[in-house]
């Protein structure tokens, strides 16, 4: 030990043994704060110029109140300090001192740099005739040579010894000196801990996340390998000239191998003492159980220092105090801390920070490790979202939130803040320019001004409570925004239809969150304010009619009533027309809104099986559009639902078309949408028909990574990209890349939605379908099984009710159970018949087969009308030279 080092301690230690027990901490750091200096670092006073002052004060601050805490744990009066100054000069030779010009193995020592809490560093040198090597030793003290501290450092050199990566000081070798005295060998790292290269050099935002995703990268490589680091600080992270980050330090890391658990878990206290308590966990100050999440706080410690400049308790010194806000307090948000700040440029950084980076910061440091990142590569994934401007996973969908990232990124078709948006602005524009049926001709400027002020006031209202920043730091959901949004409502001083409109507005977006149980509750609600309108004989406004109308019809069209929505927009569409209710609106209005009513019908009409007619509609929804001076912000979408329509009437190359018109206007957009996603992932099954399958592969996998990259591995669309991408290597025959991809949908789902859901009775059957092609009959069946049950429990009255069926009815005929087979197949016909879907695939299938098993059952002329007719069926609905008619064939062939 360092002789002026020692004399610091014991000049304290007197000092601090005079005063009363309760007041020896907050004195032992009072002083430890106004001795310990830069200054006195600077002079090498501690034989260690990479220490910083923190360090240096937390090291004698451990030291004294140790010393202090013997002293007062002595049964008699015996001074301690006595004690401590007769064996000084002892204590200060005890451990072992390198000097220049020592060898250890093949290393001349050059020079100390460095002494932590159990031995120092030492710069060392290896000339050949080609080289010269620099590398680190450390040697463990020798007052710490018990069987503890020993097999700790033994443990730091076998947890060196497995890891090997690019962001970690590496392992060169290790052994003994005399006296059993244990030493490391290391890379040596020329570098400054990167919150000074931030600082030296200037760095930007952008710039300091770039070097914490290397401390990332190294991190999650060390969890990979089943080590926590556990002390993550500025000064165990060094940044090279080159810009390079490098990892130091596995000296209190953790295996958390179950094989190595019986050599380390009496070190747990030990760990405790040696950690730095201003980046140290909740859990690592109670002694409680060390996971990678604590890491993840690390992590979160070392990102708040990086961007701003300080550690996250800078201006608590009393061990107490430290406890208690480690435990207790919430961090200051570091915009907050940025902005607060004496320096220019730290408060420039503010504005950068605030907001997804308050978030990420946040999330990392929550008190309980559950709260935070589950892991440091979810930590990481956020990080590269934020850098992407892509909505971070640690940011609940409030509705501010999705408004902004439409600013940003101009996703306004796919986000529900947009959504919700859109709708109530719209609406609030429209209404402005209705007509005197809600007051007299004569106060309709008036009226109008109110309705608009009105709705203008219940948006702000809404879009403030989600703004963190105007309550107290709380973040609202979607969901939690929308019900306030519904409460506001219940107690809001309005005019009835105005009250309608709002109502309805509130449906849409629920059916669009699939919620459509919260939807029909407000539908119920406008309805019976319609019928108190109607019951005075008032007529309803445009407006009013159209909304609720849409509303009604989205809600039918959810719960599969197809019949009745398309019935529902038909007569919206006529009542839309009549000269009465048109002219309410003004010209460009009068095009978007029937535009989309026919958008939606022809959806309608799709889901229903009629094609052609949904043909029809679409293409007249886009003339139009293309014909009129409007602009519409979700054309892709009407030529993406036209492209879909077209295919399945086998119009291949128009319908391509029509996607790469689509996929042409989501590329103009600044950055990539979901809308973009699903418009890859058309023109991938579009192809998919036309036999292209390679190309196919290409789109379906661009619209998976768009997806995924927006909205993480477990939202739907990203299932439903997976699906696509399943469905193309199921044609390119390569079906255990197929199942490996539907297998991990399942698991996805099921932790998501749960298994009585039918998108995971959609996963299920398409596995079932897998292992068929496979030939593996039990599995097949004991899948077709469950999808079945699943089905009939969750979607009992829908049209992939029939795909069970048939695939159990293909399982039977192959096992030559003909009549079991027949059963099957003509359930499936009555299922698609009974909805009015004649022309579809499923019946199409469903006859062929149920063709092959009356062959077998001595009824040929019968069976090969059914196969005619249901190859006939699949050539008019995929096309002569289709994919999907040559793989029924073969299916046909093979049964």
């Amino acid at each position: 030990m360092n002789a002026k080092k020692w004399q610091i301690i014991k000049i304290i230690f007197n000092q601090a043994s005079e005063k009363p027990r309760d007041e020896q901490a907050e004195f032992v750091a009072q002083k430890c704060k106004e001795v310990i200096t830069n200054e006195l670092i600077n002079e090498n006073t501690f034989d260690d110029d990479l220490v910083d002052v923190d360090d240096a004060r937390n090291n004698i601050y451990r030291e004294v109140m140790a010393m202090l805490a013997a002293e007062n744990d002595q049964a008699n009066d015996v001074r301690l300090t006595e004690i401590v100054s007769a064996n000084a000069e002892t204590l200060s030779e005890s451990s072992v001192s390198l000097q220049a010009g020592d060898k250890v193995e093949q290393f001349t020592i050059v020079s100390c740099i460095g002494e932590g809490g159990m031995g120092r560093v030492y710069s060392a040198k290896r000339s050949g005739e080609d080289f010269d090597q620099w590398v680190a030793i450390k040697v463990i003290h020798q007052r710490y040579l018990n069987h503890d501290s020993v097999l700790r450092f033994k443990q730091e050199r076998q947890i060196l010894a497995s890891l090997q990566h690019k962001n970690i000081a590496s392992l060169i070798g290790g052994g003994e000196m005399n006296a059993s005295i244990p030493y490391i060998i290391l890379e040596f790292v020329d570098g400054i801990p990167i919150t000074d290269y931030c600082q030296q050099h200037q760095l930007d935002v952008e710039q300091r996340l770039s070097l914490f995703q290397q401390v990332l990268s190294a991190i999650d490589y060390a969890h990979q390998n089943l080590v926590v680091h556990r002390d993550i600080k500025p000064s165990n992270v060094l940044v090279t000239a080159t810009g390079d980050v490098k990892l130091l330090d596995f000296g209190i890391a953790k295996l958390i191998n179950p094989a190595h658990q019986g050599s380390t878990s009496d070190l747990t206290q030990e760990q405790m003492r040696v950690l730095t308590p201003g980046n140290a966990s909740p859990e690592q100050v109670l002694g409680a159980q060390i996971t990678t999440r604590s890491d993840v706080y690390g992590l979160g410690t070392l990102l708040m220092h990086v961007l701003t400049g300080e550690s996250i308790y800078e201006n608590t010194t009393d061990a107490r105090e430290l406890e208690d806000s480690i435990l207790n307090k919430t961090p200051i948000k570091p915009s907050v801390v940025c902005k607060r700040s004496q320096h220019l440029v730290t408060q420039q950084r503010a504005k950068k920070i605030k907001g997804d980076l308050d978030i990420i910061v946040m999330k990392a440091l929550q008190k309980s490790p559950d709260r935070r990142y589950s892991n440091v590569a979810q930590f990481a994934e956020d990080i590269h979202r934020y850098t992407h401007c892509y909505p971070i996973l640690a940011k609940p969908d409030s509705l501010s939130y999705k408004v902004k990232k439409y600013v940003q990124r101009n996703t306004a078709t796919t986000l529900v803040g947009s959504i919700f948006l859109c709708s109530l602005i719209g609406f609030s524009a429209v209404i402005f320019r209705q007509s005197g049926q809600i007051e007299q001709q004569r106060d309709r400027a008036i009226a109008q001004a109110e309705v608009a002020q009105q709705t203008s006031d219940f948006m702000l209202g809404i879009f403030d409570a989600a703004d963190p920043y105007k309550n107290n730091g709380k973040e609202l959901s979607t969901k939690q925004l929308l019900n306030l949004a519904i409460d506001e409502l219940q107690t809001m001083e309005t005019q009835d239809q105005i009250k309608v409109q709002l109502l309805a507005s509130l449906a849409l977006v629920f059916n669009t969150l699939e919620d459509f149980k919260t939807s029909e509750k407000l539908v119920s609600q406008a309805s019976q304010i319609v019928e108190k309108i109607t019951a005075g004989d008032a007529e309803l406004s445009g407006q009013t009619l159209v909304i609720m109308g849409r509303a009604r019809g989205q809600l039918l069209f959810a719960n599969d009533d197809y019949k009745a929505a398309q019935n529902l927009f038909r007569e919206l569409i006529d009542q839309f027309k009549q000269p009465a209710v048109f002219k309410q609106f003004s010209p460009n209005q009068q095009v978007l809104v029937e535009a989309k009513l026919m958008f939606e019908l022809a959806t309608v009409l799709s889901y229903e099986g009629n094609e052609k007619e949904a043909v029809e509609y679409s293409r007249n929804a886009i003339d139009l559009l293309e014909n009129s001076a409007v602009i519409e912000k979700d054309m892709a979408a009407y030529y993406v639902g036209y492209a879909h329509s077209l295919r399945r009437i086998g119009r291949l190359d128009l319908s391509e078309q029509n996607l790469r018109k689509a996929i042409a206007l989501e590329r103009q957009k600044p950055n990539l949408t979901l809308d973009l996603g699903y418009s890859l992932n058309q023109l991938a099954s579009t192809l998919i028909r036309m036999g292209r399958l390679e190309e196919a592969l290409v789109s379906a996998q661009e619209g998976l990574e768009i997806r995924r990259n927006i909205v993480g591995n477990k939202h739907v669309e990203t299932l439903a990209s997976q699906g696509i991408v399943a469905r193309v290597h199921k044609y390119l025959r390569q079906f255990d890349n197929a199942l490996e991809i539907h297998q991990e949908r399942a698991v996805a789902i099921e932790e998501v939605y749960g298994r009585e859901h039918s998108y995971y009775a959609g996963v299920v059957l398409s596995i079932a379908d897998l292992y068929l092609s496979k030939s593996d009959l039990v599995v097949s069946q004991q899948y077709f099984e469950e999808g079945l049950r699943l089905f009939l429990k969750t979607t009992p009255n829908h049209f992939r009710l029939a795909i069970p069926y048939i695939g159990l009815g293909r399982i039977k005929y192959k096992q030559g159970d003909y009549q079991a087979a027949i059963t099957h197949f003509k359930t499936a016909i009555e299922i698609m018949e009974n909805l009015d879907m004649y022309n579809h695939s499923f019946r199409a299938e469903a006859l062929g087969f149920y063709g092959n098993a009356l062959i077998q059952t001595s009824q040929a002329e019968q069976g090969e009308k059914l196969k005619e007719e249901a190859t006939q069926m699949f050539m008019r609905i995929y096309g002569e030279q289709s994919i999907q008619l040559s793989a029924f064939l073969l299916k046909l062939e093979d049964n």
